[in-house]
């Protein structure tokens, strides 16, 4: 229970795409790709907030946050995460069927780091997102 309790107090997100632009209309790659939204799950949003953890989705001008029924934040344009504080689970939604997901994972000192990249068969588009918290998400 502690280390559950630690991931969220220690949760950290940082987000980090290819290009610069202020809008998901103006990213061609994410227009190409089809890419949807981001979630974040409340508690998680509520714990790190609490506990003065830096987690300022308004440093990501091209993204749009709402919030729908079931208390989870959505933000469109980016990955799909969710937190359960027995690990990440990340995937991503498009509205394209032959988007093509990796995501690779590593420990590095105390954070670990998911990185997540998007092609589609058939287009150059390449989205490349960066997901880190601090702790070993493998403890139990």
């Amino acid at each position: 229970m502690k280390t559950k309790l630690f991931f969220f107090f220690a949760l950290i997100f940082t987000l980090q795409a290819c290009d610069n632009s202020d809008s998901v209309s103006e990213k061609p790659d994410h227009r190409e790709l089809g890419l949807k939204r981001l979630m974040i799950n409340q508690q998680a949003l509520n714990l790190a907030r609490d506990n003065g953890i830096p987690l300022n989705l308004s440093d990501y001008p091209h993204v749009g946050l709402t919030s729908i029924d079931d208390g989870t934040y959505v933000v469109y344009g980016l990955i799909v995460a969710n937190h359960t504080g027995e690990g990440a689970k990340i995937s991503v939604e498009s509205e394209y069927d032959d988007v093509s997901v990796v995501i690779t994972e590593k420990q590095e000192e105390s954070r670990r780091v998911y990185t997540v990249t998007v092609t589609r068969a058939g287009h150059n588009a390449k989205v490349v997102y960066e997901v880190s918290f601090l702790g070993d998400l493998s403890e139990k």
